[in-house]
């Protein structure tokens, strides 16, 4: 990204509770939903921080410890979309270089506006630095993976426990196959239960 990009592209501030000293503070779920579109068009996420120069006080430092994205689901199970070592933050700087995001693979970003500047004597100039993400898609769910119950070298499986979290109607897929070096066979059966409470 450039700073051209940043100032062409529409931007919409995200109310989040902000931590208010040095402990952090959980910002709490944000819901996206006013951001989905029907064309499926990404959407990037951003923090941006501003420092002002000033006569006595140094300018703040954030950090960002924790980060979740996730698609909650008509059926209530959590899907993740991203985590903060996935979401592949850039950094932008619009205003003086000597303070920028540390934006390191884990994904635990932070910006610290109160280190000195080496070879600089008064506090450090107005600061913008942006750190914006990937792009994203909100509508985004990952493909549904199966469980082994049964192998080759296990015993005979005459029943398999599972217990269903909510009640509802869930459709059940059974895929049974057996391979050679030339050949695969395979049987899909299908079941439909529905689960209600007691």
């Amino acid at each position: 990204y450039t700073p051209a990009d940043v100032v062409a592209a529409t931007w919409d501030e995200i109310p989040a509770v902000l931590a208010t000293s040095a402990t952090a503070r959980v910002s709490g779920n944000i819901d996206l939903n006013g951001f989905l579109t029907t064309d499926n068009k990404p959407v990037y996420l951003a923090f941006i921080y501003t420092g002002y120069n000033h006569a006595t006080l140094n300018q703040p430092k954030w950090s960002i410890t924790a980060f979740t994205l996730s698609n909650i689901l008509a059926d209530g199970s959590i899907n993740p979309i991203s985590t903060a070592a996935e979401i592949g933050w850039a950094q932008i700087d619009f205003k003086n270089n000597t303070t920028s995001w540390s934006l390191p693979t884990t994904g635990l970003i932070s910006i610290d506006g109160t280190t000195p500047v080496t070879g600089i004597t008064k506090l450090k100039d107005d600061n913008e630095d942006w750190a914006i993400s990937k792009p994203l898609n909100l509508k985004r769910v990952n493909a549904e993976t199966g469980v082994s119950i049964k192998n080759l070298a296990s015993a005979k499986l005459n029943s398999y426990p599972y217990i269903f979290s909510k009640e509802g109607t869930y459709k059940v897929v059974f895929v049974a196959f057996n391979a050679t070096q030339s050949d695969r066979r395979e049987i899909v059966k299908e079941l439909t239960i529905t689960i209600n409470p007691k």
